[in-house]
C-alpha cells in the first residue's frame, strides 16, 4: 500500500523550514501519496521521502495507508490493460507491413502518412506520458514498436510520388502482413483486437490531455492572482499528463521563476527585521534558505558571514562565507575587508593583512585601512 502524509501541523506555525521543505509540506493532504509528491515537486522520491521522515519525527505530519478503492482498482486495471495493449500492438506489427503498421490503405496520401505517423510516434514514444504504466521490463516492446513505426515511415513518404502515374499496377510485398497472419485475404484494416487495444491506450492518451488542460486551467487562474505557488503546483502537473504541450512547460517555467523570485524577497526581508529585531539565528535561517533560490548567491554568502561576524556568532562558518564571497567577486573590496576583520578576530594576523593589502591593490585606501596594516605588520613582528 502506498503512503499518504497528512498534516497535523499549520505549516506556519513550523519555524526553520526550507524552500523544499516547505514546497513538500505544501502538497500534503492526506490524500496525495509520496510517489505523487515527488512526481509533482521533481526532487526525487528519495529526497521527498528524507524531507518527509523529518518532518514525522517533529511530529509535523503523520503517515497513512492508503485504502484500496474502486479507483485504485480501476486504475491498477488499466494498467493491465496498457501492458496487454503494448503486447499485442507488438505481436501484430512485428511482421506486419509499412502500410498495416502506419494505419493507411496503399493509396495514402503523403499528408495521410504524414498524420499517421505524428499519431502513431505520440502513441508509441518509449517516453511518453502514458508509459510510465508500462514496467521497465516490458519498456522493450515499446522500443522496437517505435522503430517499426519509424522505419515504416521512412518507406512510405515517397509512396504518394511514386502512385501519381495512372492505373499502377499491383503493389508486390513480400512478408506477412497482419491479415496474412490471420489466414484473411481483405484490404488491409486493423485486426479486431487491434482495434480495441488502440481504443485503450487512444482513450487513455485522451484522457491524459482533458486531466493536463484541467490542472493548466487551474495554474493560468492561480497566475492570473499572483498565486504563483499554487500556479506552479498545477502547472506542473498538466505538464506531467501532457509534456508535449510547449505552452505548458514555458507558464510552468515562468511560474516557478516567479515564485521563487517571491520567496526570495520575502526571506530577505524577513532576515533584515530580525536583524533589526537583534535575532541573528533566525536571520541566518532565513538568509540560508534564500540561498537555495539564489543564482547569484555573492551577496547572500556576504549578509551571512557579516551576521555572524557582528553578533559573535560562529567565526568558523562567518570565515567559510566570507571567503566563498570573495571567490564569486574577488574585486569587492568589502569582501575583502569583512573577511580580513573575520581573520583578525580568529588569531590570523598575517591572513588578516594578505585581505588588507588586497584591499589597497583594489584602490581603497582609507586611514581606517592603513592604521590596520600598520597594526597587523606590529603584531606579525
Amino acid at each position: 500500500m502506498e503512503l499518504m502524509p497528512k498534516l497535523i501541523k499549520q505549516i506556519n506555525s513550523v519555524s526553520g523550514l526550507t524552500e523544499q521543505e516547505r514546497f513538500v509540506l505544501s502538497l500534503v493532504d492526506g490524500n496525495t501519496s509520496v510517489k505523487e509528491i515527488a512526481r509533482v515537486t521533481g526532487f526525487g522520491l528519495i529526497s521527498v521521502n528524507k524531507i518527509l521522515e523529518k518532518m514525522n519525527s517533529e511530529k509535523v505530519v503523520e503517515f497513512q495507508h492508503a485504502q484500496p478503492s474502486i479507483q485504485s482498482q480501476t486504475r491498477s486495471d488499466e494498467q493491465k490493460r496498457t501492458q496487454q495493449s503494448i503486447k499485442d500492438f507488438f505481436a501484430t506489427y512485428e511482421n506486419a507491413d509499412p502500410w498495416a503498421i502506419l494505419g493507411v490503405p496503399e493509396n495514402a496520401s503523403l499528408e495521410q502518412i504524414k498524420d499517421a505517423y505524428f499519431e502513431k510516434t505520440k502513441m508509441f514514444h518509449p517516453d511518453s506520458y502514458y508509459a510510465r504504466s508500462v514496467p521497465p521490463e516490458d519498456k522493450h516492446f515499446l522500443v522496437d514498436i517505435y522503430k517499426k513505426v519509424q522505419q515504416a515511415y521512412e518507406t512510405l513518404k515517397n509512396q504518394p510520388l511514386q502512385k501519381k502515374t495512372p492505373e499502377p499496377p499491383p503493389v508486390q510485398r513480400t512478408g506477412s502482413s497482419i491479415n496474412q497472419l490471420k489466414g484473411a485475404n481483405v484490404p488491409h484494416e486493423p485486426t479486431t483486437g487491434g482495434v480495441k487495444t488502440q481504443h485503450v491506450i487512444t482513450d487513455q492518451i485522451k484522457d491524459r490531455v482533458k486531466k493536463a488542460a484541467t490542472y493548466y486551467k487551474l495554474g493560468m487562474e492561480a497566475f492570473m492572482h499572483n498565486d504563483y505557488s499554487k500556479a506552479y503546483i498545477n502547472l506542473k502537473l498538466a505538464n506531467s499528463y501532457n509534456p508535449y504541450d510547449k505552452e505548458y512547460i514555458h507558464k510552468m517555467q515562468e511560474a516557478e521563476l516567479h515564485m521563487k523570485a517571491d520567496r526570495y524577497d520575502d526571506l530577505l526581508k524577513k532576515a533584515d527585521i530580525s536583524i533589526e529585531l537583534n535575532k541573528p539565528e533566525d536571520a541566518i535561517r532565513y538568509l540560508k534558505s534564500a540561498l537555495e533560490l539564489a543564482n547569484d548567491k555573492k551577496l547572500l554568502y556576504y549578509k551571512l558571514a557579516s551576521v555572524l561576524y557582528d553578533f559573535n556568532q560562529s567565526l568558523k562558518d562567518a570565515k567559510q562565507y566570507s571567503q566563498q564571497a570573495v571567490e564569486l567577486d574577488p574585486k569587492n573590496p568589502d569582501y575583502h575587508i569583512l573577511l580580513a576583520k573575520i581573520y583578525k578576530k580568529a588569531g590570523f594576523p598575517k591572513s588578516s593583512l594578505f585581505e588588507y593589502e588586497q584591499v589597497i591593490a583594489l584602490g581603497v585606501k582609507t586611514d581606517d585601512i592603513k592604521a590596520e596594516i600598520k597594526q597587523l605588520k606590529g603584531l606579525i613582528k
